[in-house]
């Protein structure tokens, strides 16, 4: 048997009727009890996947600290790993670019209690999404690209620092949208503006929990990034389960609200309608 091949014809016990759904915590960290090698596997599959998309991040990372460090030849051997702690840090706010539908959709799977064939059900969401995710990729550089630029403006020109602040303000409020991009784009058939528009009328609606999960999401990675020793045993953290583990404490709130304001399962014309251009 495969690594990604799984036998869902062996009898279990089944679930106990009249049992109320769970949500919230009770949820994700019931999914990462019962899914937890799952997670791994399918959080293995998206990394080796990603590698492409990662160099290129670690591209990013690398000329973000030729910016804020006036000599990264001092640094040594840590400025390779502070290029992957930034690199890792990227591909958790924005995703891994054409590979990120496929590995969300498995992970709402999770989130609703669905069964996933995880690599079928990855590459073949994917191929589906194909077209849309490789313009959100290159939109995703330009973006990254910019703020490099302003980065870099800031340092040369202190007098511009005041311009800091909104510069800071849009790059969180487009990482807290994009923790609703994929989501939607799995789940609804709309054309790509509809779905950046709808992640931002997300974003906004649920403005204060939207920003706190962002928080917890970026603290949990910090203190794993910096309380631990090894950067190296960082980096297997990170192929091993990092991203499953915060993608779904994001999904099992986000894909409450989508749920909650979009009605998905309660009518099909209202969503349809939400969705219209």
């Amino acid at each position: 048997m495969g690594l990604f091949n799984f036998n869902y014809d062996k009898p279990g016990p089944g679930v106990p009727e009249n049992l109320p759904p769970k949500k919230g915590i009770a949820l994700f960290f019931d999914i990462l009890t019962r899914k937890f090698s799952n997670l791994v596997k399918i959080n293995l599959l998206y990394v080796l996947c990603s590698l492409p998309v990662f160099a290129v991040y670690f591209i990013f990372g690398t000329i973000y600290l030729n910016i804020v460090v006036s000599s990264v030849e001092e640094l040594g051997a840590n400025a390779f790993l502070l290029c992957i702690v930034i690199s890792i840090f990227i591909m958790l706010m924005l995703g891994g670019g054409v590979l990120t539908p496929g590995f969300v959709y498995v992970l709402r799977c999770f989130v609703r209690g669905e069964h996933a064939f995880l690599a079928s059900d990855f590459f073949e969401h994917i191929k589906k999404n194909l077209k849309q995710s490789v313009v959100v990729m290159i939109i995703d550089f330009i973006f990254i690209y910019l703020l490099l630029i302003n980065f870099n403006i800031f340092t040369q020109v202190p007098q511009l620092n005041v311009f800091r602040i909104p510069i800071y303000l849009v790059a969180i409020l487009y990482c807290i949208s994009r923790m609703y991009l994929y989501l939607l784009m799995v789940t609804f058939k709309a054309s790509l503006w509809s779905l950046y528009k709808h992640s931002f009328i997300f974003c906004f609606a649920r403005l204060p929990q939207n920003l706190l999960l962002l928080v917890l999401s970026v603290a949990i990675y910090l203190a794993i990034a910096f309380l631990i020793p090894s950067l190296l045993v960082v980096f297997v953290v990170a192929i091993l389960i990092l991203f499953s583990l915060l993608w779904t404490m994001q999904m099992v709130y986000t894909y409450s609200v989508v749920e909650k304001l979009t009605g998905i399962g309660q009518s099909k014309e209202k969503t349809e309608r939400i969705f219209e251009d």
